[in-house]
């Protein structure tokens, strides 16, 4: 299973500088070469924290011809611009992990093993330490 992460976040989020320490995690190990079955191959997940007067919405989308799973994981930019950078480490992996395994369970079938891919994706969002 391939990850991708990337954003489009309001520079006073810092979103972008978490998800650029996530970056440094290595997600292959939790990932990998696991038997997630033929409908999806790959997750691109997207952090969206922007001012709420734009009005965007959490975008979700499954193309099934790449066999991709794209999502959009919304932080709210007002909490994110008071947190410390421990805080908003925090708040982007719980965020993760919540939206992530509610995304994916919709598409649960014998094609896509849904709850193993967010199991494994919790235990690799786990080995970050971020969720304490």
């Amino acid at each position: 299973m391939k990850l991708f992460l990337s954003g489009d976040v309001d520079w006073e989020s810092r979103a972008d500088v978490v998800r650029s320490e996530l970056a440094k995690f290595d997600e292959a190990p939790f990932l990998a070469e696991r038997p997630y079955g033929s409908l999806v191959q790959e997750v691109a997940i997207f952090l969206i924290c922007q001012r709420e007067e734009l009005g965007l919405k959490q975008r979700v989308r499954l193309n099934r011809k790449n066999r991709i799973l794209y999502m959009d994981v919304m932080l709210d930019l007002n909490e994110m611009k008071a947190a410390s950078q421990q805080e908003r480490r925090r708040i982007v992996a719980t965020r993760l992990v919540d939206e992530v395994s509610r995304v994916v369970s919709k598409y649960a079938s014998n094609e896509f093993n849904a709850a193993m891919f967010s199991s494994d994706f919790r235990r690799w969002i786990e080995s970050t330490g971020w969720l304490n």
